[in-house]
């Protein structure tokens, strides 16, 4: 077992609680040391106690007697800049441009939400389904970003609309909140509606002249460029494994 001082130094050690959500033993840390007080998991064939640390590439752990494991070479959870012009399908068409064309080939990917081929910006990329539904899914509520131009501004009262809500074809479209003065503003969701930016701001007959998704969780856009990926860290990862549900009522849809 390790300490937090080695965990410090060492990137790859975890909390066996992290690890029992990771190798999807537990739904969430909460569970995990639940099912660690009940003696249910060993570690190098010790009793593991809350609050352990391990290193998955040289540690053994067990849940009732199973050995189990994490494959993290396997997993891949990457953070891509889709550029305009590009659509997110599974489906190849010809002389049209994929973001599947962007991404290492040989895998299955999914995503978080899709961007439609106007838009661009962020979109966080996995082939486990698992972190993706958390990533994704209404319920958690997680905050995401859209820096917006428009042709002319919002009023006072357009912007407190998108904060009340808009009813559009039987569905209540809301922004948690719009920051920002003048023709550029930042237009903050925590659940997500089909086209739901571009439906709301035609509500008002206003022209998006460009919509950027910058932010997604803990994860920020920051310096990736049109068509460049890279793989997210421990900590953003985890961001979104550590996640509980806000309303269960939520529904999954896309954004």
């Amino acid at each position: 077992m390790h300490t937090q001082e080695e965990k410090n130094l060492n990137p790859n050690l975890i909390r066996i609680n992290k690890y029992l959500v990771r190798a999807k033993i537990a739904p969430s840390r909460r569970k995990a040391d639940q099912l660690i007080n009940a003696g249910l998991v060993e570690i190098n064939h010790r009793s593991a106690k809350c609050g352990d640390v391990i290193d998955p590439q040289v540690d053994q752990v067990s849940f009732k007697g199973r050995k189990i494991s994490i494959t993290e070479k396997e997993k891949k959870y990457i953070a891509l800049y889709k550029p305009q012009g590009y659509i997110c399908s599974h489906r190849k068409y010809p002389h049209q441009l994929n973001i599947l064309d962007l991404l290492p080939s040989a895998i299955r990917w999914i995503w978080s939400g899709r961007l439609d081929k106007p838009s661009e910006g962020l979109i966080l990329v996995s082939n486990d389904g698992h972190w993706i539904d958390r990533v994704t899914h209404p319920s958690y509520q997680v905050d995401r970003v859209y820096q917006v131009e428009l042709k002319t501004e919002l009023t006072d009262n357009q912007r407190a609309k998108l904060e009340k809500g808009i009813m559009d074809k039987g569905e209540l479209l809301k922004a948690k909140k719009v920051v920002g003065e003048g023709t550029n503003i930042n237009i903050i969701l925590s659940t997500g509606k089909n086209r739901q930016i571009r439906r709301m701001i035609k509500h008002f007959n206003i022209e998006i002249l460009n919509l950027k998704r910058i932010e997604h969780g803990i994860v920020r856009l920051n310096h990736l460029k049109p068509g460049q990926w890279r793989n997210l860290n421990h900590k953003e990862i985890d961001y979104f494994f550590n996640l509980t549900k806000q309303d269960k009522s939520c529904k999954l849809t896309e954004n």
